[in-house]
């Protein structure tokens, strides 16, 4: 199920109209269309827009953007973050993700190591 199809879904559900959802979301009166290219798939919503229609909506932000990942609203939003980045800025996530992990890979390895030397303690 697309985007598209699972706002719509959602938004049935709530029992409002494309226009009441806008209001509610802050979009103004003329945003109607804006949620209908949405669910047509013609247009894609900012991160604060999904949040918004989510809150609105009763459902997670997760599960309204990427319901099959099972990924939280967090995760929601670094991936969507992600998506609308130009690519420098997707190199710069890159180099920051390879970086932390490396940090925590290095850390990890002094815990190790420190609780394998003192036997009395157990490794975890």
């Amino acid at each position: 199920m697309s985007f598209g199809e699972r706002l719509r879904k959602a938004r049935e559900n709530a029992g409002l109209s494309q226009r009441e959802l806008a209001q509610a979301c802050g979009l103004g009166d003329a945003a109607q269309g804006r949620i209908g290219n949405y669910e047509g798939g013609l247009r894609e919503p900012t991160l604060d827009v999904i949040d918004r229609m989510a809150v609105v909506l009763g459902v997670s932000a997760a599960e309204l953007a990427y319901p099959s990942l099972g990924l939280t609203n967090d995760e929601a939003r670094l991936l969507q973050a992600y998506r609308l980045a130009d690519s420098a800025a997707r190199s710069l996530i890159h180099s920051t993700v390879d970086v932390v992990l490396r940090q925590q890979s290095v850390l990890s390895g002094r815990r190790k190591k420190s609780t394998s030397s003192n036997p009395s303690q157990p490794n975890q």
